[in-house]
């Protein structure tokens, strides 16, 4: 007995001894390792080799039956977990993964984070508020991120919409699109069944309005404002030679703007001028009576206020306004438009006994002094009259702002080039995109998507699918999800709006023939021809034509530069000024005082020395008036008369790159003195310095419609 108590005494010594000599405590870290090992074990993954269902459990198998094959993890797999999982470090990677921009994912999603590094986490909020387990594989490669909003409950056998965006390709191994604001996935359709006590079953579901759904190659997206100005001020956009037009189509309104109907304090004048102009470029009726100026204003008056034009009531007009009647040495000539455009009528060169009704300009030969104006007054609209109002194009008091400008800066030169190139009206594309997109601002025109126009489908197999609210035909709105185009830049979406546009729809290539620019002939019958057809919206052409006129967006129907653009040469002193121009100039020198008390205007500047030419001269522009190309745009805005022809005493705004400008922020100048070529212009900010110069501008560009010209009050 002595024996065996001193045997078990000595080997107690023993193991003692041994443990102290090889033992050492269990660290930290690696307590920490053992713990989660031992959720791993505890939640057992279960994945189909296919990787097309994969189940979670939560460990409590006692009461949960799983529907797949259950994977077994052996001694020496838990060794190997131990040994491979690094848990601050796979952390760190996991949550670099799934990473993605706060204002892209939905604001009741949480991402659910995990130490392992192939993970597929799905989140559901059952009846009883309870989270099914998570599965975790280190067989498959597949990086998947999918879970329910938590908003919303997952009831037994129901589905549960997800909100999350999730990365997939084709073969389903993982990619990663770096430079994205939202990870993207390709449509699944394997089921992730989760059984538990709470049956909750979770289905792949239709694509979500946040879900993308890109084919084998997905695009390289950057931020939309690199990509837009990349396309919009970099390379050109191509489309098929097919599509290009020889010649561009002239408008019939020849850079004429239907005003916004705000703007008239007699409505009454509105619409003899919206129903005139609709008379112009159309083919003359066999039954119609206009055959002069007499009859065809005998004509609006007859069906807009049921008075024939002899017997309404006129009285001379000191100050002259749309709508008025305009007169030439006591004969009538016409109806003034505004901006130096008037309505007339016209015998054709071939067939004199055949004319047509067309809009004039005022020129330096008949400049506007030779004219007279007088107002027809006490009228009442009729029943059509009062119909006419109700349709009349640009009737939404669209209101100018600066981010509606920016955008517009950002797209118009490839809707300029892209418009006269295939025989589309650029003031109509721009219209379109502000209205589509909130000026850049909805999250399908933003990056990665990029989709300024609403185009349903693929591009290059690339799509995303949204709700969106649509016109039902009749006015009403009703909710669809469909699938919209995603394009890698702004380019890319104007170039593809001007192919739809030309090329038509699937069986019916000239859908939308009626809106090209050679057969609509002016902007207004183009966003006719659209409502309806691109758009279900019925108000659609009021929408495209308002805008037009609050931003002057016809400026962009015209080609940005035009043969005599070139400019005469720069001359310092007034010595070196032609003595044709020299001759005609009637103002006092330029007495280089700073009038620009606010210093609104950079000193030295063109707008800095425009406003101070006109201050010294005892006439006043605004403090902000924008960039030297935007004065034009923005006079009207303030309500300053703005022309388009050539007065001495006026300023002159250049449009970007025009005579030599910067092609972002233009130019202006002050008109010194006009001749029977061309103009005399002073301006600051070409020489360098405080340096005041001079130049002779032909006819050419002077009377283009790519200066304007703006009066002083």
């Amino acid at each position: 007995m002595k024996k065996k108590l001193l045997s078990i005494c000595v080997l107690g010594i023993s193991a003692y001894t041994i443990h102290n000599l090889f033992g050492e405590n269990l660290k930290a870290d690696e307590l920490s390792i053992v713990e989660e090992t031992s959720n791993v074990i505890e939640h057992s993954a279960t994945v189909e080799a296919s990787s097309k269902s994969i189940q979670s459990v939560n460990g409590q198998e006692s009461s949960e039956k799983v529907a797949i094959e259950e994977a077994v993890i052996s001694a020496d797999q838990k060794e190997e977990v131990l040994q491979s999982t690094a848990p601050s470090s796979k952390k760190n990677e996991t949550s670099d993964i799934l990473k993605t921009s706060s204002n892209e994912i939905n604001s009741s999603s949480e991402l659910s984070s995990t130490s392992m590094t192939s993970t597929f986490t799905s989140e559901t909020t059952s009846t009883s508020s309870t989270e099914s387990g998570l599965s975790e594989t280190t067989s498959s490669s597949t990086i998947m991120t999918s879970e329910t909003s938590s908003s919303q409950s997952s009831r037994p056998e129901e589905s549960s919409t997800s909100t999350s965006n999730s990365i997939q390709d084709s073969k389903g191994s993982s990619e990663i699109v770096e430079g994205t604001t939202t990870s993207v996935k390709k449509e699944q359709k394997s089921e992730l069944t989760v059984v538990s006590s709470s049956q909750a079953v979770v289905r792949s579901p239709e694509p979500s309005p946040f879900s993308v759904n890109i084919q084998s190659m997905l695009p390289t997206y950057s931020h939309p404002s690199e990509s837009s100005v990349l396309s919009s001020k970099g390379a050109k956009v191509e489309l098929d030679e097919a599509l290009q037009v020889s010649k561009v189509a002239e408008s019939d309104l020849k850079g004429f703007e239907l005003p916004l109907l705000r703007t008239f304090e007699n409505k009454n004048k509105a619409i003899l001028i919206f129903e005139g102009i609709k008379l112009v470029g159309k083919e003359k009726e066999a039954d119609s009576q206009v055959d002069s100026v007499e009859r065809l204003l005998n004509e609006l008056t007859s069906k807009l206020f049921g008075q024939d034009f002899e017997h309404v009531k006129k009285t001379n007009s000191k100050s002259r306004e749309p709508g008025d009647l305009l007169y030439k040495e006591n004969a009538l000539v016409g109806m003034y438009l505004g901006d130096d455009y008037y309505l007339s009528y016209q015998q054709k060169e071939q067939d004199e006994d055949d004319g047509e009704v067309v809009i004039e300009k005022f020129t330096s030969e008949e400049p506007e002094t030779l004219f007279q104006y007088s107002e027809m007054i006490n009228l009442t609209a009729t029943d059509y009259g009062k119909e006419v109002e109700k349709n009349y194009p640009a009737s939404m008091d669209f209101q100018p702002n600066d981010q509606t400008t920016a955008f517009i800066e950002k797209i118009s030169d490839n809707a300029q080039d892209l418009g006269l190139k295939y025989d589309v009206f650029a003031s109509v594309m721009i219209a379109q995109a502000i209205v589509e997109s909130g000026s850049g601002t909805s999250q399908l025109s933003i990056a990665p998507y990029h989709n300024l126009f609403g185009i349903k489908g693929t591009f290059k197999g690339s799509f995303v699918n949204f709700s969106t609210q649509e016109d039902d035909g009749s006015g009403e709105m009703h909710s669809i999800n469909a699938a919209f185009r995603s394009y890698p830049s702004y380019g890319e979406s104007l170039g593809d709006y001007v192919t739809l546009i030309r090329s038509g729809i699937q069986g019916n290539e000239n859908y939308y023939s009626t809106a090209w620019r050679s057969n609509a002939r002016n902007y207004l019958r183009a966003a006719d021809a659209l409502t309806g057809k691109y758009a279900t919206d019925t108000s659609y052409n009021r929408k495209i034509s308002s805008l037009i006129a609050a931003y002057h967006l016809t400026q962009y129907d015209v080609p940005k530069s035009v043969e005599g653009t070139q400019t005469g040469a720069v001359l310092q002193g007034k010595e070196n000024i032609p003595e044709e121009y020299r001759s005609a100039m009637k103002f006092p020198d330029y007495d280089g005082k700073n009038y620009n008390s606010s210093g609104s205007y950079p000193v030295g500047q063109c707008t800095w020395y425009a406003y101070n030419r006109v201050a010294q001269l005892g006439k006043k522009v605004d403090d902000f008036m924008g960039n030297g190309g935007e004065w034009g745009s923005k006079g009207r805005a303030l309500g300053y008369k703005v022309t388009q022809t050539p007065t001495a005493g006026y300023l002159i705004s250049f449009s970007p790159g025009t005579a030599g400008s910067d092609p972002r922020y233009g130019h202006v100048a002050f008109v010194e003195a006009v001749t029977a070529n061309g103009i005399l212009i002073s301006e600051g900010n070409v020489v360098g310095g405080m340096i005041i110069s001079y130049r002779v501008i032909d006819n050419e560009l002077a009377k283009s419609t790519l200066v304007s010209y703006i009066e002083p009050k």
